[in-house]
């Protein structure tokens, strides 16, 4: 008596865990996305934490209702966040080196999702809000 698997079996048991692992892969990659896109909303969360306690210490400093910053940061335009320039650094204590944060302008931020697409994300100054635009 043969004890074991033929050949055919194994083949057989193989391809059924190929099919199997490729179904599962769109599933890891939606929750890798989803993933990238919450640590991107909590960013914009800290810094409009970061808005209201510079406005706090604005208002705790020079009287009057505060000031929100003019700008965020000082990276120039069209550059990436990286280790040696960090965004959000006049609100953000050691500001952010994520290199899918770029700034635009100002005021004008790009996020690029892992699909390739660009949230475009904007600051005012008058109203403090760090927002997504529609």
């Amino acid at each position: 008596m043969n004890k074991g698997f033929s050949l055919v079996e194994l083949i057989l048991i193989i391809v059924i865990l190929g099919i199997l692992a490729i179904s599962a892969i769109p599933t890891f990659t939606a929750v890798s996305d989803e993933a990238i896109i919450a640590a991107m909303e909590a960013t914009i969360g800290n810094i409009n934490d970061g808005l209201a306690l510079y406005r706090a210490n604005d208002m705790v400093n020079n009287g009057g209702d505060g000031l929100y910053p003019l700008k965020l940061d000082n990276v120039l335009a069209n550059a990436p966040c990286s280790p040696a320039s960090p965004c959000f650094v006049n609100v953000l204590h050691e500001g952010i080196t994520d290199p899918r944060w770029k700034k635009k302008t100002e005021t004008l931020y790009d996020f690029e999702l892992p699909s390739g697409n660009i949230l475009n994300i904007t600051y005012s100054s008058l109203t403090g809000k760090f927002i997504k635009a529609p």
